[in-house]
């Protein structure tokens, strides 16, 4: 009886243990200060002498809490909390100039069952627009097409064009959802297609290259 105690003793303590707050003894030493508990606004900490708990031993500092957002939404942040400076970001990149001829295709690949045939893609500003027209001819004459293109917000490089129907080289009629990601001088895109209709939803990729 007395090993059966002593193992549910165990148990107990076990059981007892906050497992988000147990740290190494040389972590749990460190009361830390007010200098050193500082995070960043979007996972705020604070030092608290209430510690352990909840929230406790951040940036493994004994009394150091995290508070006010995701598991530690319900533990209050003390008013005029300081925090550490957002880290500078980089201003995007001004956006290249994509107006231009490209080729686009690969035999060896294969695009919906068919193969990934030579392609002439010419984008065009629409006039006093942010949107861009790209003329797509192939080789079969029933796969030309006239798609309307946008950049994505807050990505200069991304483009999405909405396509009209077209014939396939294998016959019947779909709609096909396209993003063009160029790289940073316009040299070249990475052409993704969606095809939309008829169902199920499918998609293929293939590099296109400027050639004017």
């Amino acid at each position: 009886m007395a090993s059966l105690a002593t193992l549910w003793a165990f148990v107990l303590l076990l059981l007892m243990e906050d497992p988000v707050t147990a740290a190494p003894a040389d972590f749990l030493e460190q009361a830390g200060s007010s200098e050193s508990c500082i995070c960043p606004a979007s996972t705020p900490c604070f030092l608290d002498d209430r510690c352990p708990g909840l929230g406790c031993v951040a940036l493994g500092i004994a009394k150091c809490r995290f508070c006010g957002f995701a598991a530690f939404a319900s533990i209050a942040c003390p008013k005029d909390l300081p925090t550490l400076p957002a880290a500078p970001t980089a201003p995007p990149a001004p956006p290249c100039d994509l107006v231009g001829v490209y080729e686009c295709g690969d035999e060896s690949a294969t695009c919906f069952g068919s193969p990934v045939s030579h392609e002439i893609n010419s984008i065009s500003q629409v006039p006093d627009s942010p949107y861009f027209w790209n003329a797509v001819r192939m080789k079969e004459p029933s796969l030309q097409g006239l798609d309307q293109c946008a950049r994505v917000p807050g990505r200069n490089d991304v483009v999405t064009c909405v396509t009209t129907e077209r014939v396939e080289a294998l016959g019947g009629s779909a709609k096909y959802l396209e993003m063009l990601t160029f790289d940073a001088t316009c040299a070249r895109f990475t052409k993704k297609v969606w095809r939309m209709y008829p169902l199920p939803v499918s998609e293929c990729s293939y590099e296109c290259r400027r050639s004017i």
